[in-house]
């Protein structure tokens, strides 16, 4: 049954989640080739914090969790202050999305910025975003 709760949970996020981050930042293996009509989206995020706390970022697609803080893509510390991660997103369309970090005790923390940021997906291929993330 757990793993069965994984794979619905993995299918609904969009990617793996039980592999630990510092293992997808070592072996680049946590995203799945992206789908026709997907590219991949490389995420590079500046941004400083406190121990205890992880960055993530969440957005208007279903792969970034569609705004839900829960199901928000974690991004990996292993270059610090560089926060990283990759996702595939639809083909072709405008995105909006937003960073956010979890604190030690649970609480969220949305990035110090009006509005939301935006991305326009390419029809194929790939797309870096870097990013400057403040509090």
């Amino acid at each position: 049954m757990g793993e069965y709760i994984s794979l619905l949970a993995s299918i609904n996020a969009g990617r793996i989640i039980d592999i630990p981050q510092v293992v997808c930042a070592r072996y680049n293996n946590c995203r799945a080739a992206p789908k026709a009509g997907e590219v991949a989206v490389a995420i590079n995020a500046a941004a400083g914090t406190q121990w205890g706390q992880q960055v993530y970022v969440t957005g208007n697609a279903r792969a970034l969790g569609n705004w839900n803080t829960d199901l928000g893509i974690p991004l990996d510390a292993a270059a610090y202050p560089s926060w990283r991660n990759g996702v595939n997103l639809p083909a072709s369309q405008q995105i909006a999305y937003k960073y956010y970090r979890k604190n030690a005790d649970g609480s969220v923390s949305w990035e110090n910025r009006s509005g939301n940021r935006s991305l326009q997906t390419p029809a194929s291929g790939s797309l870096n975003l870097n990013d400057q993330v403040s509090w």
